[in-house]
């Protein structure tokens, strides 16, 4: 792609001049968001689409903020805005991410969003330049949110303890 473009911008250039073109850097960010799904639903697909609108909504082509017209009736009858991208600059903020996975039908509350880009969990990652987030790891529970370490599968095990316990179902004598 960057040589058709490359290519095209050559022909209609100043003969003094140079086009130098290059890609994105993408900044890998890990988000793991605990969720309350409403009484009586399946979690599993709750968890899925909260899953899925994150991703969007961090889409480097399709993602970005999510615009609200101005007047309050138009929200029931427009078709969907048009996305243009994650803007260039713009941080990835954990209360924009609890913002959308709040938004999906099915969640009552979401009660934690964790996002790292190394070690420990911050409020926001800083994007600068032509950089780009990219989801290098996401979970989506219901309940209290995965440690970082463990979406990363980091975590330091456990030193003493055995095998978990495990329960077996037994067959009564009557019964064979």
């Amino acid at each position: 792609m960057l040589d058709t473009v490359c290519s095209y911008l050559d022909t209609r250039r100043l003969v003094t001049s140079e086009v130098f073109l290059r890609g994105p850097v993408y900044v890998g960010i890990w988000i793991s968001i605990g969720i309350q799904a409403l009484p009586g639903l399946n979690p599993s697909p709750v968890r899925d689409a909260v899953k899925a609108a994150v991703q969007q909504f961090l889409a480097p082509t399709a993602g970005g903020t999510q615009q609200l017209p101005e007047d309050p009736s138009v929200l029931l009858s427009a078709p969907a805005s048009i996305d243009k991208g994650w803007p260039l600059g713009k941080p990835v903020i954990a209360l924009e991410i609890m913002t959308v996975a709040g938004r999906v039908a099915g969640v009552e509350f979401v009660q934690d969003v964790l996002l790292a880009q190394s070690a420990t969990a911050v409020p926001q990652v800083e994007i600068t330049g032509l950089q780009l987030p990219r989801v290098l790891g996401i979970s989506v529970t219901n309940g209290a949110p995965l440690s970082l370490d463990e979406l990363r599968g980091t975590q330091t095990p456990v030193v003493g303890g055995g095998p978990a316990a495990v329960q077996l179902p037994v067959i009564p004598e009557e019964c064979r």
